[in-house]
């Protein structure tokens, strides 16, 4: 159950998400750490492989080494024997001689020395140093000099009895100084007591062919001193690279060193020499192994980076695609549910989305068939009403013939002037400008702001004839709004502010007041974009209120009213001035605008007409 639950969050988890962090989020879950898991592990696993190989490698040269060098200092050190246990050698140290031609021709008779320089490669030079004072320095025979017994070898050699192996420096025909593996011994000399020692040198140039190998890179030192051998020739006379522990009687060590800032695989073992205390260390190092590891990691690295990066073009191409077509299909839904039906004609492919499309276009075919049949009904209807009014205004205006009106309304005002009551007089002059204004004004659709509040300070002032002090008017028109620049339907303030006396002072008997404010202001207007947001715009309008300070209503009676200025009922009649003021501003200034009333028990009501700025300026 945990493990449903856990699946059921990601996949909730990736609905949260557009579809191409989705896709995305599959291909790295699914696709790219198992391939980077797999990866790492294939290149540790590589790695390890290619640094045991070459270590393997390089222990087998250490080992070929090893048993060449064992090989032939095996057979230097039998040559070494042969030459101190020949008879015919030790006769010719031993012999005190009358002339140095004599001690000549003794070693000429010897032949064994030059026949072990030319049948065995390994042997380089051969030399006898004994300090009998009879003999002079002769092919491999010489005397013992003070410098030969300053060398440490030769005082090494008179101190103990054996064999030792070590390196002597020497120089080639062009002066290079190089070092030469050596075997120093003692020739025992029993008859006369001179010393002799025997050095037999190794060549330099056979152990070089032996040894060498373009891989890799080897040194080689006799006990505690310096390499007599490198790779490279120049080398030769250096410390050994790696640190030994002279102690031990087999040292060796197995890893990296660093190099010349270079980490190199280095082997070093230890050859316990034939029949002889002296040590040799063979060291071989592999200089390029990292190099040659790394290459191929990185080309591992590479082969893993293709591995995710083709198929993630391939998957942001594929995603890019299917989002781009989910996007378009999304911004053409959203211009439809704007009643903007200008869609492209078709998106691009013939699968599930090009199917939806198509069945959206299909469905917008049918949402515009239905809006103009509902258009036309209305223009239908709008033309009705319309008619309809212009029919009751003109038999309002066919019951009194206006001329007769006028003529008969001045006749009685200058009779009350010339009688002297001047109140009679004012008000038939503002029942006549009222009756006026009302007659010529039926039947046409635009008057001015001025002429509607001319109208209704006429209105007002033949109702305070009529009520006294009962009541009291005022009109405040806020900076931005002219008047005489403002157009408005006629007709159109004066049933609102008798409304407001008739009913909403009706309990009034002193202390009433109507005031109308006049005002330019914005006022937000939301359209639905989208299913998902709204944008809100700001229009600028015409704000007309009219309070009053009455009764006011509670919610029910302004509930009631409310709904009496929405819907036309032939049978009422209260409310039918509010409604055709509602209606003619709805018809004009469209369905959003017309009358907005407030009111509260105790504090008066207000009705508010709201009319588009763009519409009602001249």
């Amino acid at each position: 159950m945990k493990k449903l639950h856990d699946w059921n969050l990601f996949l909730s988890f990736l609905s949260r998400r557009k579809i191409r962090n989705q896709l995305n989020t599959i291909y790295f879950f699914a696709f790219v750490i198992p391939i980077m898991v797999l990866g790492i592990v294939l290149t540790f696993q590589n790695y390890s492989m290619l640094t045991d190989y070459h270590n393997d490698m390089l222990d087998a040269d250490n080992i070929r080494v090893k048993n060449l060098l064992f090989e032939f200092t095996a057979q230097v050190k039998t040559y070494a024997d042969n030459i101190i246990s020949n008879e015919s050698i030790r006769h010719a140290l031993d012999t005190k001689y009358g002339s140095s031609e004599e001690f000549r021709k003794i070693v000429d008779r010897i032949d064994l020395l030059d026949s072990y320089r030319k049948s065995f490669l390994e042997i380089g030079d051969v030399t006898i140093y004994c300090d009998n004072p009879t003999m002079v320095s002769y092919r491999q025979f010489y005397s013992t000099t003070s410098e030969v017994r300053e060398q440490g070898w030769y005082q090494r050699a008179l101190q103990q009895t054996g064999a030792f192996w070590t390196s002597i420096p020497k120089e080639n025909a062009s002066g290079v100084p190089y070092y030469q593996l050596s075997l120093i011994s003692q020739v025992p000399l029993w008859d006369s007591g001179y010393k002799a020692v025997l050095v037999v040198r190794v060549s330099d140039d056979y152990l070089r062919s032996c040894i060498e190998n373009t891989s890799y890179h080897t040194y080689l030192s006799v006990g505690t001193e310096d390499c007599f051998y490198s790779s490279n020739r120049s080398e030769a006379g250096i410390p050994m690279p790696v640190e030994i522990d002279y102690n031990q009687n087999y040292f060796t060590f197995s890893g990296d060193i660093l190099l010349d800032d270079r980490s190199c695989l280095t082997t070093l073992s230890t050859l316990n020499t034939y029949q002889t205390m002296s040590k040799i260390y063979i060291c071989t190092m592999n200089r390029e192994a990292h190099g040659e590891i790394q290459k191929i990691i990185r080309l591992c690295m590479v082969i893993v980076g293709c591995a995710l990066l083709i198929p993630w073009a391939l998957i942001s191409f594929f995603t890019h695609y299917i989002s781009a077509r989910i996007n378009l299909l999304r911004e053409e839904m959203h211009k439809a549910s704007r009643q903007d039906y200008a869609l492209v004609p078709e998106i691009q492919g013939q699968d599930e989305i090009s199917q939806v499309y198509s069945d959206l276009q299909v469905m917008v075919e049918k949402i515009k068939q239905n809006e103009a049949k509902i258009y036309q009904a209305q223009i239908k209807e709008q033309t009705l009403e319309r008619r309809q009014l212009e029919i009751d205004y003109k038999m309002l205006a066919s019951q009194i013939n206006p001329h007769f009106l006028y003529n008969t309304l001045e006749t009685i005002r200058m009779k009350a002037f010339t009688a002297g009551d001047r109140e009679v007089a004012g008000a038939i002059k503002l029942l006549g400008k009222t009756m006026r204004y009302v007659l010529e004004n039926t039947g046409t659709e635009r008057s001015t702001l001025a002429k509607e509040l001319e109208h209704v300070d006429c209105y007002l002032q033949i109702q305070k004839l009529r009520f006294g002090d009962r009541f009291d008017s005022g009109v405040e028109i806020l900076d931005g709004v002219d008047p005489e620049q403002v157009a408005l339907l006629p007709l159109l303030l004066q049933p609102v502010v008798e409304n407001s006396v008739v009913h909403g002072l009706e309990g009034k008997d002193s202390g009433g007041w109507i005031r109308i404010d006049i005002y330019r202001g914005y006022e937000p207007k939301t359209t639905e974009l989208d299913r998902e947001e709204r944008k809100r715009e700001k229009e600028e309008m015409l704000f007309i209120d009219i309070f009053d300070n009455g009764e006011g209503m509670d919610e029910d009676r302004l509930r009631t009213l409310r709904q009496d200025i929405l819907t036309k009922d032939t049978g009422r009649t209260h409310s039918i001035g509010l409604y055709n003021i509602n209606q003619r501003l709805k018809l004009l200034y469209g369905e959003e605008n017309g009358l907005q009333i407030d009111s509260h028990v105790g504090m008066g009501t207000r009705v508010r007409l709201r009319i588009p700025m763009k519409i009602c300026m001249k």
